[in-house]
């Protein structure tokens, strides 16, 4: 009876894996020198997401564990510092307002190769009298391949796509 119960635990206890959740911390760089000629002095942020905190998911390590993206910075605060350390904020009036409806992350492997997605959707307005004016908007996918891994790829590809638009 002993020898049966040290069996079925050690049976049990290979078969099942405890891990921690695999978190991928997505960072948007702040570039050195400020843009001048800016046209704006205040910045504010929507997040219209369904889901604030997630941010997609990759694939890492060498067994392609699935890694949840998150902002361990919230996005809000890593944008709008990005806004002020890029804008030339000095004698300026108006303000620009930044809805971010949709960037999220994915990631498949199909036999040898690696496919990675960003869906990034947003719009950028201005208000100078009361009343928002939408000057540019996104809404567009990138798709990215690689027969190694496309993971750094495909995050950075998502820092340059916020840092572009």
């Amino acid at each position: 009876m002993y020898k049966f119960f040290i069996l079925t635990l050690l049976v049990l206890s290979g078969s099942i894996t405890i891990y921690a959740q695999n978190l991928v911390d997505f960072e948007l760089p702040l570039p050195a020198a400020k843009v001048p000629g800016s046209l704006y002095s205040t910045f504010k942020f929507i997040d219209s997401r369904s889901d604030t905190s997630n941010l997609g998911f990759v694939q890492t390590g060498f067994f392609n564990r699935r890694g949840t993206v998150t902002a361990q910075t919230p996005l809000a605060k890593q944008l709008t510092n990005l806004f002020y350390t890029i804008a030339d904020t000095a004698g300026k009036k108006p303000e620009m307002l930044l809805e971010l409806r949709q960037f999220s992350f994915a990631e498949i492997t199909a036999g040898m190769s690696e496919k990675g997605f960003l869906s990034f959707r947003a719009s950028l307005y201005t208000n100078n009298t009361g009343i928002y004016q939408e000057i540019k908007s996104v809404d567009t996918v990138y798709v990215l391949r690689s027969s190694i891994d496309v993971t750094q790829d495909l995050l950075r590809a998502g820092r340059q796509a916020i840092v572009d638009f």
